[in-house]
């Protein structure tokens, strides 16, 4: 099958959450020709379904980096975000905080208002549990939901 037939297959397997077909689909065009980033975030998806986290991170930062090249710093960000969050569930918290940090970075180049700033709300949240910082834990979850009903999320 041609690269177009494999992401075609790839994007309705996804559209389907049929995971292992997702995967295996974008893998074969990926390796034909380099998806592009939201490719790469939806085989992210379907490995991190799969159970698959190496290959997971592996497509998004591939993603975060093809965002960032392409100017889609919204997008980057929420790459950013969920790798950062699944190393902190992992224990791996410096490297958790290095994306929390990217993230963070590049939202403050965006004037507006937006649910990113959300995300990264959540994921300081998460720092506050595993803190035990019960108070800033309530608060920070508050401002999140704030920003959540703002974007309707």
């Amino acid at each position: 099958m041609d690269i177009a037939g494999q992401l075609a297959r790839g994007r309705d397997a996804y559209a389907r959450q049929a995971w292992r077909e997702a995967s295996e689909a974008l893998s074969a065009a990926d390796r034909s020709e380099s998806l592009g980033p939201w490719e790469l975030q939806m085989l992210a998806t379907a490995a991190y379904m799969l159970g698959r986290e190496h290959e997971f991170r592996e497509a998004l930062e591939r993603a975060y980096r093809e965002h960032l090249a392409a100017d889609e710093r919204l997008a980057a960000v929420r790459c950013a975000f969920w790798i950062g969050v699944t190393l902190a569930l992992r224990g791996e918290f410096g490297q958790a905080g290095g994306w929390q940090g990217r993230a963070e970075r590049l939202l403050e180049r965006e004037p507006a208002d937006c649910v990113e700033r959300g995300y990264l709300l959540v994921a300081r949240g998460i720092e506050y549990e595993i803190e035990g910082d019960r108070e800033r834990l309530a608060a920070m979850a508050a401002e999140a939901a704030a920003v959540g009903e703002r974007f309707h999320k």
